[in-house]
Parts: C-alpha cells; structure tokens; sequence
C-alpha cells in the first residue's frame, strides 16, 4: 500500500553560473554534457567548483508503474542549499525558498504518467535577503546541492500525510527520577489532501514486535497506556507505532516510526527529565565540516561524528540549523538530548519586517518532519541578534508563543551574546534564558564572573544556560592549550553559580563562509577540540573528564585489589547515576565487570576488582547503554 524509495543514484548534474537553464529548456530536456552523481551531493566539494555560489541543475529518470497511476506520488527532499524550484516533464511541480535545511515534500501525482519521467531541479545557492538565514549571516558551511536523501513514497490517496505524537509520561508528585510506568498518548494525524472524511486512523504499540497497546489514533485523541519504559539519554528505550488507515473496513495505508516516552520542563530554575531536576552538559558538533564530503554527509557520517561527540559525555547538544531524520534516528537510539533551532543569526541585527513569517514557515515544517523524535527537547527560535533591543524582545517572545501554541510539551528558547550588557535581554523572553559566553576573548572589558553571576541573580526563576563558551583561533591566540584552560576556568564559573547546564563550542575545527584559516572547501575555523576529520587535540580529553557524571576520588592497588572510589558530581553535570558499571579489560584476559550502586548526585562509593592478569590493563566507566564515561589507563596509578 505503502511504498518509499531512496532516490540516491543515476542523478545528472550541470553547472549554471550565466542562468541559462531556462532559456535552454533544462527544466524540460535532458542536460547536455551533465556529471553523473550520487545523492547526497554538492558541488561545493571538488571539481574546482569548491568556492562557487550559483545556480545548479539536476536529472533524474523517475519510473512509474503504470498499475500506480492514479495513486498519490510525493517527493520528499531531506535537503536541498538553498533554493529551489521543480518539474516533472516539463511542469512546474513545486519550488522550496528561503529555507536550505528544513525537509519538504512536493505532490507530482497530476505530473506523473506511466514509464519514464523527467525530473529537474534548479538549485540556488547564492546569499539572498530572502532566506533565513540572511545573506551571508551564518557561521557554518553553505554547500549548494541536493546535499541530503530524497524519497518517492507513492500510497493510496486515503494515506497519512504526517503526525504529531505526544508520549508523555504519567508523572505523580514525586521528587527523583522516574524510570517507567503509565503514560499517555495524544495523537495529531493530517491526512493527503483529498482523503476520504470517512478513512479512520488505529495504532499499535509495539515492544520489540509485540502488541502492548492499541486503539484509534484519530486527530485530537488520546489514549492511556498502563506500563512502559520512559526514554533517557542514559537508556533510551523506544517503541514502535504503527498507524493503520482503514476507508469503509479496507486498510489503504500503513505507517510505522520510533518513539519514546519521556517528560522535559523547566521548573523554576531547573530542568526537570522524567522527575528528576538535572544539570545537563554537552558538546555541539558542526555538520558538514569534513573537507572530503562536505555538507553531502551520509547516515554513516552522520553517526560516526556523533559517536565521536557522544564519547565527550556529550548528553545535551543544540543545532545551529536544522538536521535530517538520520541525524535524530541517532541521537534517539544513543541517547543525545537535542535543540533544534531556526537559523536566524547575526545581522540584521533586529529581526525585520518578514522575520516573522519565514521563521513561522520553517517551523512549520521541523514540526511535521521532527515532531515524534523523542531527543527534540527544545526548540530554539534564533541566535545572537541584538538581544537589548525591544524589536528583539517582541519578536522572541512572539515566536516562543507561536512555538508553543503547536507544542506545549518543549520548552522554547533564544540563545543572546548580549545579556552581558543588561541582563534584562531577549532570551528572558524564552523559556531557557541561553547565553552565549565569550568573555575575555569575543566580549571584552568584563569580568567573568561578575557577569555570571549577575544574570543569575537577575534571572533567578528561570533555567540560565551557557549555549556556547570556548575559544576560536586564529583570532584569539593561544592555541588547543588556551583552549583548554578558558574550557576549564570558566565551567568552575559556572558551577560555582549554579549555572543549570551548558553546551561547549565546539567538537571540531568547522567549515564556514567566516572561515579565518584555509581557502576553498578547507577554508575553516579553528574552534574545536578535534579538527575537521574528527581527530581529537588534548583538550578533547579534559572535556570528556569534566562533562562526566562521575568523580574519580581514587584509585589505588594494594594486597591484590584495585579500591576505586567515585563520586556522582553533584554541580555541573547533575544527575542520577544508575546502572552504572566498571569493565577491567587486559590483553589476554576477559573482560571483567563490577556494578556501580546507584548514586544520587553527591553521593560516593568505593568499588573493587580483582586485577586482571596480563598487560595494558584498562578500567572504563560505562553508562548502562554502554558509552564510556571514563577510561583509567593503568589501574595502579592513583588518580586525582
């Protein structure tokens, strides 16, 4: 009933750079002389089109069988930079504008016809006041294409279009975290236009393939279930729904995706995950930096970066701009809580007059693509614009309440470079007041600490968020080892203000239109704790011990045991430990593990092992989904 099809190979494409194409009939003709290509692409990587913004054309023969003419046809772009407009044989199909990362679909069903179809797409990818972000404000790589998948689902015409799902935990007064029980949900289910108004909508939950729960997923319904696993970044149990639409007792489509049962507010001062009020650190990683591919990144790219940024103790990290399903596919199954942002940035300086309505469009459209992900826990509406100015304030808090009409379950946040002038800033506007925190390098003729403290004081109610701190070079000299002492002066800043979490910029060295070092697809800042293939530098390392949730107190070896003391941090991070293990590993022997007792933030213990015969001995601390929290090189040594 139902199918969809990876359009990834047998693409042409062909450079532009007079605009030409129309004239030449490109939307209607093959393409004279084009490249072959695989999706995902860009023309910003290779083939000495490295630095060019302009117009590129792309093919593709679509086949339809004639047995599905008269269903419905959708084509699905996971991306496309930036702009662009679409034809199947000759007729105008659809166009995306002002929006280069958001997911869209375009309906070809009146286009299409039996056998071999002409599919052309004009992309632009030139800086435009009409996009957001505008012109060239934006700090990361731009790389024209078809830079992520594209899907052909072709359905019958009573078929869903897209949900919105709520699985939200049934929570009782309670202080501490909350790891399964009831919960609920709540259902919003658009159908293709044209649908019957009879088609009728059931789901089935199922758990690992077995039937828990079912009933009507009608839009605007709800339903009670008894017993499941609530999702956390340290177990991330999900569940598959199945969404089945029947018309007069005849099913004509049938849907399953991935969910998972988790609760995210703000409370007062604090996050509050599934019960339990928590301090969360992370990492934010750049996309689309690896010179080799470029923002044309592969699910396999995609997940290897972010094992690298998980590996960090990274559980909460944010997006500049939007990612695709395989980069939330991820973080759900590994556990990556995740802010997903408009890419409103930089100058102009206070939103202007259409700001409004291009930032309401691209949620719009995070919303249907991205809703039911469970690690989406906050969306975020824009980023260092001029947060003292009132036009700034009316638009934020505008904006949180637009969001939060079609979502009362997230938070909604700003992310401001400017509270350190007044804190009275845009981001109090928003639920998580996010501040970008460049004192003594970007922000100078402040003291640190004063700053912090006085926000927080200001803000007293209301999470404060440290969305980015770190140091980028060339502009600000000193190198990975400067890197790493303002890393750690200023998170003892913010634990000793009671800072409810933070987000250290960045992973890695990134590519950008802004980019201080390099020329070409390698041009680039220096920013990160590894460089743009992934490699960590020293400070890697300090990040990765400082974001875990446990203290190393000691570790020493005496009349054949290793005595191992740990402490679950109660600052920066906080939160539970449970489930927690110890693995010693040797060459030669097996693998041995000893359980972590649970652990409220602050709490110790002392574990022991028997050392392991043999050489290269190693203990690694591991959450219970298997991330390494800490490796212990040599268990004799004492370790401070």
């Amino acid at each position: 009933m139902r199918t969809r099809t990876a359009l990834s190979e047998k693409w042409q494409f062909l450079a532009d750079p007079d605009d030409k194409g129309l004239r030449r009939g490109y939307d209607r003709m093959p393409l004279p002389e084009p490249e072959d290509v695989l999706i995902p692409h860009s023309w910003n990587v290779g083939n000495g089109t490295d630095e060019y913004r302009g117009i590129g054309w792309y093919q593709y023969s679509l086949h339809a069988a004639e047995e599905d003419i008269g269903r419905s046809f959708r084509l699905t772009f996971d991306g496309v930079y930036r702009d662009a407009a679409l034809w199947l044989n000759g007729v105008p199909v659809g166009k995306h504008d002002g929006s280069g990362f958001t997911t869209f679909t375009v309906d070809v069903t009146k286009a299409v016809r039996a056998g071999a179809n002409l599919l052309s797409v004009r992309v632009d990818n030139r800086y435009s006041p009409y996009a957001l972000p505008f012109f060239d404000q934006f700090d990361w790589a731009d790389d024209g294409g078809i830079f992520r998948p594209v899907y052909l689902t072709v359905t019958d015409r009573n078929a869903i279009d897209y949900t919105m799902i709520d699985a939200q935990p049934v929570l009782a007064e309670h202080a501490g975290r909350v790891d399964e029980g009831p919960a609920e949900l709540s259902f919003r289910v658009k159908m293709l236009e044209g649908a019957a108004a009879e088609a009728e909508v059931s789901f089935e939950l199922l758990d690992e393939g077995k039937v828990i729960a079912s009933g009507s997923a009608a839009d605007g319904t709800a339903a009670q279930i008894a017993h499941v696993r609530y999702w956390h970044f340290d177990a991330p149990e999900l569940y598959t729904i199945r969404l089945i639409t029947k018309v007069g007792g005849r099913e004509t489509d049938r849907v399953e995706k991935r969910i998972g049962f988790r609760s995210f507010v703000t409370e007062g001062p604090d996050f509050v995950l599934n019960g339990e009020k928590v301090h969360l650190v992370g990492t934010e990683w750049m996309p689309g930096s690896d010179p080799r591919i470029g923002n044309a990144e592969r699910p396999e790219d995609i997940a290897r970066f972010l094992q690298i940024l998980k590996n960090t103790n990274c559980v909460f990290t944010r997006v500049h701009w939007q990612q695709d399903d395989s980069f939330y596919d991820w973080c759900d199954a590994h556990g990556m809580m995740v802010q997903e942002e408009i890419p409103l940035w930089g100058s102009p300086k206070e939103p202007v007059s259409d700001t409004m309505e291009r930032a309401k469009a691209q949620y719009q459209e995070m919303l249907r693509s991205h809703y039911d992900h469970p690690s989406i826990v906050t969306w975020g509406v824009g980023n260092e614009l001029d947060g003292q100015s009132g036009v700034t304030k009316r638009y934020v808090a505008e904006a949180v309440a637009y969001c939060r009409s079609f979502d009362p379950n997230r938070p909604v946040s700003y992310v401001s470079n400017t509270p350190w002038i007044t804190p009275d800033d845009a981001n109090t506007r928003s639920d998580i007041p996010m501040c970008n925190e460049y004192i003594g390098t970007w922000h100078q003729g402040m003291d640190n600490e004063e700053k912090v403290a006085e926000f927080r004081k200001y803000n007293a109610g209301k999470p404060m968020f440290i969305s980015e701190f770190g140091l980028c070079e060339p502009a600000f000299p000193g190198g990975d080892s400067r890197r790493e002492r303002i890393f750690l002066e200023k998170i003892d800043i913010y634990r000793r203000h009671d800072v409810t979490g933070f987000i250290y910029f960045c992973l890695n060295d990134y590519r950008t239109q802004m980019g201080e070092d390099g020329r070409g697809r390698y041009r680039q800042r220096i920013h990160g704790s590894a460089d743009c293939f992934g490699n960590p530098k020293p400070s890697y390392r300090a990040v990765t011990r400082e974001c875990a949730p446990l203290r190393v107190c000691s570790l020493s070896e005496s009349d054949g045991k290793i005595r191992l003391e740990l402490e679950a941090r109660g600052d920066l991070p906080r939160y539970a430990v449970k489930g927690y293990y110890a693995m010693q590993t040797a060459v030669g022997a097996a693998p041995s593990v000893v359980a972590i007792p649970n652990l409220l933030p602050g709490e110790r213990t002392v574990i022991s092992l028997v050392p392991a015969p043999g050489r290269g001995r190693r203990i690694r601390i591991c959450r219970p989904n298997g991330d390494v929290v800490l490796e212990l090189p040599d268990a004799g040594q004492a370790r401070e």
